[in-house]
């Protein structure tokens, strides 16, 4: 049986994110989207407020009963299409950020696989709050940057 089985390896995807700039990218072009998103729902607002008034000034200072109802089925339909615009904003940002953690990994785990193979490691896990401890022993992580940026240096 091989002894080398079984071994199993940490690597921390957060810091190799954080010694190759690309925590500081992610946090900048999440920051840019919210500002791209906040202008879009200020935008939004806009727009549903002057639909609300617009109907508030059609139905004047004393708007029937049938008026009222109306302008309140249109306020909580607005607020509603408020909440969705909201929700769809957050979720395209959490799709930037889980496509830009993708590419990272994608970038990293040849070379991870790499590392551990020549460490005869068989098993190669990232941190994450699931794991609850581990050996530092098993952390590849400073092996894979080094790794990385052997790899990615320009040859003369």
């Amino acid at each position: 049986m091989d002894h080398a089985s079984g071994r199993v390896a940490m690597i921390d995807l957060n810091h190799i994110a954080r010694k190759l700039g690309e925590a500081d990218a992610l946090a900048d072009v999440l920051r840019s989207r919210k500002q791209v998103d906040k202008v879009k729902l200020e935008s939004f607002q806009s727009k549903i407020k002057d639909r609300l008034n617009a109907q508030r000034t059609a139905a004047g200072e004393t708007p029937s009963a049938e008026q009222a109802r109306q302008l309140a089925d249109l306020t909580r339909q607005m607020q509603q299409q408020l909440r969705q615009r909201v929700i769809q904003l957050q979720r395209e940002s959490d799709e930037l950020r889980r496509d830009h953690i993708n590419r990272l990994q994608d970038r990293i785990r040849p070379i991870a696989l790499r590392v551990a193979q020549r460490r005869g490691i068989s098993i190669v896990l990232m941190r994450n709050e699931n794991v609850l401890h581990y050996d530092d022993a098993a952390d590849i992580t400073d092996d894979v940057l080094k790794a990385l940026h052997h790899d990615e240096a320009p040859s003369n």
